[in-house]
């Protein structure tokens, strides 16, 4: 082969490559220039969702019916939402890197602050409520400040969110107004029953003591008569053996029934002394607990003797110091509760009220054999105003005094079983020593 036909052949060789590594160069353009567009498209995807993303926290930040901020670690703002400026009564861009020592007066900018500054020093996010002076008058808000971490979990600003609260404070101020309203007006029917009670005891005393008392009267009007008679007849010269016999015999029957009947006038009118006394004065004293409760019982003696209940008495040889005037108010709760709740009219039943002694205690057991309490009744009979019988002689305070001066006045607790068919307990443990008053029953 000639050397001319050789060149050709290398010529030709070396263009198919140089063609070769154009077709090579222009694929591989191709290739990235399609890899750059759909590189662009999704950068350009990723920015409209970015900015997408952007204007719905916008949108959130400045809808949102809270304050939002976010502040840096010195205090200065970097962002605020729409009701923040608000609030703050400036434009955002008279906010923005600013502290609130700036926009506001230093009292309510140093309350605000404090957060802040607590939130900076513990890492930890806080809550707190405060104030503030509005155009429209004192609102108050419920705040939220948390750190705001980069991603090596240094803190880089503090946000906050605040909620205004006022209306709730406002209906909370309304509702401890209204609660203390009802205490009082629940004082004041407990006071009322507490009353009743001893207007109660009083009109029983008073009718109790008018039979011994006429009695009294009846026979000495008849002593007084005969003594007139012998009178007469002596100073007659008429007086005979037979009149002086009878006026001696009138004389010591009258003088008897006269004695008995007012002894027995004057055991009601100490024990009705004793346990007025004691229930209004509410003295803390020494008192022996048989002898009291034997006075309590006669006090009652006007409630129970229209009817077929009887009361028994147990123990109590001992002497404690508490409020006697409270015992004989749950005594005579527990009994009138008995009359009321547990037996029918003309219905014969036993109460029984046993006393023991602990080391440190008494213990007090009231029962009776009435028709007991159903079930679903026995968590509810120390509520106020609970009560079965509305309208029928049932206020539904006197389990709840008694439950309130066991408590809270005798230092005591009080608890209620029965099988609800047959029978109701009520067991009373009190300290045989009360040192200090306890705290006074609503």
């Amino acid at each position: 082969m000639s050397d001319s036909a050789s060149d050709s052949l290398d010529h030709d060789g070396a263009r198919d490559d140089v063609l070769t590594e154009v077709e090579r160069l222009i694929a591989a353009r191709d290739y990235y220039k399609s890899r750059c567009e759909a590189l662009e498209s999704t950068l350009n995807e990723s920015h409209k969702e970015l900015r997408k993303n952007q204007q719905l926290l916008h949108y959130i930040a400045e809808h949102a019916p809270a304050v939002l901020y976010v502040k840096d670690l010195e205090g200065r703002f970097l962002l605020s939402n729409r009701r923040h400026a608000a609030l703050l009564g400036h434009e955002r861009d008279e906010i923005i890197g600013k502290r609130e020592a700036d926009l506001l007066s230093p009292g309510e900018a140093d309350a605000i602050d404090a957060i802040t500054r607590e939130v900076v020093r513990t890492g930890e996010p806080a809550q707190q409520e405060f104030s503030l002076g509005l155009p429209d008058g004192l609102h108050w808000f419920l705040e939220d400040v948390f750190p705001l971490y980069e991603e090596d979990g240094a803190a880089f600003a503090i946000g906050g969110v605040a909620t205004d609260v006022t209306q709730r404070k406002r209906t909370e101020q309304e509702l401890s107004q209204t609660i203390e309203i009802l205490i009082q007006t629940q004082r004041q029917l407990v006071e009322s029953e507490k009353m009743a009670a001893l207007a109660g005891l009083v009109a029983g005393v008073a009718h109790e003591i008018n039979t011994p008392v006429g009695i009294g009267v009846t026979a000495a009007s008849h002593l007084c008569d005969r003594t007139h008679y012998v009178h007469r007849r002596y100073a007659a010269s008429k007086l005979t053996r037979a009149d002086m016999e009878g006026y001696l015999e009138t004389a010591l029957q009258s003088s008897q029934m006269i004695l008995s009947n007012l002894k027995r006038a004057s055991e009601l009118v100490q024990s009705f002394k004793l346990v007025a006394v004691d229930q209004s004065s509410e003295v803390r004293r020494e008192f022996h607990v048989r002898q009291y409760l034997e006075g309590i019982v006669r006090s009652l003696r006007p409630k129970l003797k229209p009817t077929l209940i009887s009361v028994e008495l147990e123990g109590g040889e001992f002497s404690m110091v508490n409020f006697p005037g409270a015992l004989s108010q749950v005594i005579t709760n527990l009994v009138v509760n008995s009359l009321t709740h547990a037996y029918s009219e003309g219905e014969r039943g036993r109460v029984r009220i046993a006393a023991t002694r602990g080391d440190e205690a008494i213990r007090l057991e009231y029962s009776d054999d009435g028709c007991g309490i159903p079930p679903e009744h026995l968590s509810k009979i120390f509520e106020p105003f609970f009560t079965t019988r509305r309208g029928r002689g049932g206020s539904g305070l006197g389990l709840h005094v008694l439950y309130n001066l066991v408590t809270r006045r005798m230092g005591g607790t009080v608890r209620c079983t029965s099988d609800g068919e047959r029978g109701t307990s009520f067991l009373i443990e009190l300290p045989r020593q009360l040192d200090e008053p306890s705290e006074t029953d609503p």
